[in-house]
């Protein structure tokens, strides 16, 4: 899966299957540095960074240090990225408000707000 990914697959994954992806690398205790080095460029570009709910940034921070996998430059953007959307989330509550983070919106038109 890691080496499919790496054929372009990453920059089209959204929030939730880039930090699910690493989670579950790390969770299975699976190293594939190749994919944790590409997924680190692509989370710490600054239009991905904006993207991420509060939980992508917990996912993906556990999922790099589970696996021992540092990346100095994907920290940086993360802990930037991380402290304006939750200094920007208010009132607190289970999902962000839509002009703070971009919900998702379903096939059938039902809108996702994104989770906190």
């Amino acid at each position: 899966v890691g080496d499919y990914c790496l054929q372009g697959v990453i920059p089209m994954m959204d929030r939730c299957a880039l930090g699910t992806m690493v989670w579950n690398f790390s969770k299975g205790r699976y190293t594939h540095h190749a994919f944790f080095d590409a997924a680190a460029s692509e989370l710490a570009r600054p239009n991905r960074v904006r993207s991420l709910a509060p939980r992508n940034f917990q996912n993906v921070f556990l999922a790099y240090g589970w696996s021992r996998h540092f990346d100095e430059k994907m920290y940086l953007s993360l802990m930037q990225g991380m402290a304006r959307n939750l200094d920007g989330h208010r009132p607190v509550g289970p999902k962000c408000a839509r002009d703070h983070l971009f919900s998702y919106t379903c096939k059938d038109g039902f809108e996702v707000l994104a989770d906190s």
